[in-house]
């Protein structure tokens, strides 16, 4: 019974620990967590998504909605294979926006990392 315990203790410790940090990715201060990989761009909100705008053009992906405000901003997409490209971007200080994207039901992080440095490309 004590075994039992303390491995499932270890194992919630385990699963908090990667909840809280999330899971880093090839590319440096971007992580992924749960299929949505988060990064940081130099820019307000409103930039940033004109910016993202322009890469999900260029990836010949269809914008279906769009929201741009001073302090956040949101952009849907589909792909050419229809997954669903959700992209949430939120004002974190002096021209700084934490951009997350979510490509699909389950996250597919090359195509959001592909995404990501597309939208650093355009800014």
């Amino acid at each position: 019974m004590l075994k039992s315990s303390t491995a499932l203790m270890s194992l919630f410790a385990v699963v908090l620990t990667i909840t809280l940090l999330g899971c880093s990715t090839s590319q440096p201060n971007v992580t992924n967590d749960f299929g949505t990989i988060t990064g940081y761009v130099d820019g307000n909100p409103q930039a940033v998504a004109t910016a993202t705008e322009k890469a999900l053009t260029d990836q010949k992906y269809i914008v279906i909605n769009k929201y741009a405000g001073a302090d956040d901003a949101k952009i849907i997409a589909r792909t050419d294979s229809d997954e669903k490209v959700e992209i949430r971007i939120t004002k974190q200080g002096n021209n700084v926006s934490k951009v997350q994207i979510h490509v699909g039901s389950m996250g597919n992080e090359p195509k959001s990392l592909e995404i990501f440095d597309n939208i650093r490309q355009h800014m």
